[in-house]
């Protein structure tokens, strides 16, 4: 039985050429058919995208090569963070998202009374410090610097007697002094 080979120049894949063997030639002529469509699909498409597209895919290839990123993976994480599927949405809506799922676990006796009620102050003091900010736009530092500035504020702050709690004997710590 003869075998068939069949090559894509390098012209029509970029790079190098392809070579693939076959049980005969119509299988062999029918892959490399496929080849110079799909590259020809894919210059059209290529030429169908704006100077200013090109331009970016360009500016942006030596970093997302550098980063160890393949562009689809950018691009899905990107449609993923930058346009979630229920949209975007603010702090404040997120933390009444998760007060009415709490309130909803307390219901169903799944919290105390306690935790929810910390809960509830403890979010919407955040909810207030973030107001209108997009959650997509929140950042990690923004929040460790809230939080630092809450351990500074303590004293003239209204949670004192949280954080007193969270630091008295009950919880197995000295109680702070005023």
């Amino acid at each position: 039985m003869r075998t068939a080979w069949q090559s894509v120049p390098t012209k029509l894949t970029g790079t190098v050429r392809k070579r693939k063997q076959f049980k005969n030639k119509e299988l062999a002529e029918d892959w490399a058919e496929l080849q110079r469509l799909g590259q020809k699909q894919q210059g059209e498409d290529f030429f169908r995208a704006s100077n200013s597209e090109k331009r970016q895919f360009v500016e942006c290839l030596p970093q997302l090569r550098e980063s160890g990123i393949e562009l689809r993976e950018a691009v899905e994480f990107a449609i993923k963070h930058l346009k979630p599927v229920g949209g975007v949405k603010t702090v404040g809506e997120v933390v009444d998202e998760l007060l009415k799922s709490k309130q909803m676990r307390f219901s169903r006796g799944d919290l105390r009374k306690t935790s929810i009620d910390d809960f509830r102050i403890r979010a919407r003091r955040f909810s207030d410090a973030f107001e209108g900010v997009s959650i997509i736009e929140l950042q990690v530092e923004q929040i460790k610097e809230w939080l630092i500035g809450l351990e500074r504020g303590a004293e003239d702050d209204s949670e004192l007697p949280l954080l007193r709690y969270r630091d008295s004997e009950s919880c197995g710590a000295k109680p702070l002094s005023r």
